[in-house]
């Protein structure tokens, strides 16, 4: 057996050759192969956890033993009642409070850190939700306007939990807000499976609603493509998958969408290329 050599150049301009032993080199990845082997199983068991795939019964599809999204850790409570001092723990531990019934709870963590840092979007967000499932309609109107005006889309208002956002969504005022500010699309378009001859565009709207997308292949063109018509739908998480049909290979397309009739974009602004 030939030992691999070493070259070492010195700043004297001389070569020195090392000649490293075969049986240290196949130690050496032995030994990196046990360290390996000892950090995937035996140290995380020593700690009392357990590596594998966890997640929750959507994120497998039919026929897969494998989640296509998840953890290697168990799903436990810990990940949202550990009030570690980051900024999405933060978020989540105040909506479990509320999703478990102690708004009061939730609404004076929420201030406590508006307190320390009044730009904290998210704990605005949740203060509207805290405030309005103990009643007090005025004071979830005030952090809500508070959050948008600060830069928080008004769509996440609308988009949920809705369960949770009910008590302050259904309230008068917050439905006058609503109709000084209407908004259907919630989430979307995302263009996706784009081939040579198609392409599918995912939304997710506020209402049960139609929608329909139409592509041209250059800014004001007027004989667009018609995609088939599909509505939203509450089951889905009021979601649709538009599929576009009938395109031609390496070309750029503009593309709008027609929510409930109405168009939503102007066709300069959303493109993709086939």
């Amino acid at each position: 057996m030939i030992s691999p050599q070493l070259r070492i150049h010195l700043a004297s301009g001389r070569t020195v050759t090392v000649r490293i032993v075969g049986q240290f080199i196949s130690l050496l990845v032995l030994a990196i192969l046990a360290v390996l082997l000892l950090s995937c199983h035996v140290i995380p068991q020593w700690l009392g956890g357990k590596h594998g795939e966890y997640a929750p019964p959507d994120a497998y599809l039919a026929g897969s033993k494998h989640a296509y999204y998840g953890s290697e850790n168990r799903w436990s409570r810990r990940f949202f009642t550990d009030k570690l001092d980051q900024y999405g723990r933060r978020g989540k531990s105040q909506m479990l409070d509320i999703v478990e019934g102690r708004p009061a709870e939730a609404s004076s963590y929420c201030r406590e850190l508006l307190a320390r840092d009044p730009s904290d979007l998210e704990s605005l967000f949740n203060l509207a939700a805290a405030e309005a499932h103990l009643g007090n309609t005025e004071a979830a109107m005030d952090a809500m306007r508070k959050s948008v005006e600060r830069g928080l889309p008004f769509e996440r208002f609308l988009a949920g939990p809705r369960v949770e956002l009910r008590p302050l969504v259904a309230s008068e005022a917050f439905r006058k807000y609503l109709s000084q500010h209407p908004v259907q699309l919630l989430h979307g378009p995302l263009v996706g499976s784009v081939t040579d001859r198609s392409a599918r565009i995912w939304v997710r709207t506020l209402d049960e609603v139609p929608i329909q997308a139409l592509v041209r292949t250059a800014k004001g063109v007027t004989n667009a493509i018609r995609s088939i018509i599909q509505t939203t739908k509450a089951d889905d998480d009021y979601t649709a998958i538009i599929e576009i049909l009938g395109l031609q290979p390496a070309t750029t397309y503009y593309y709008d969408l027609l929510v409930d009739g109405r168009p939503t974009f102007r066709s300069d602004q959303c493109l993709f290329r086939t």
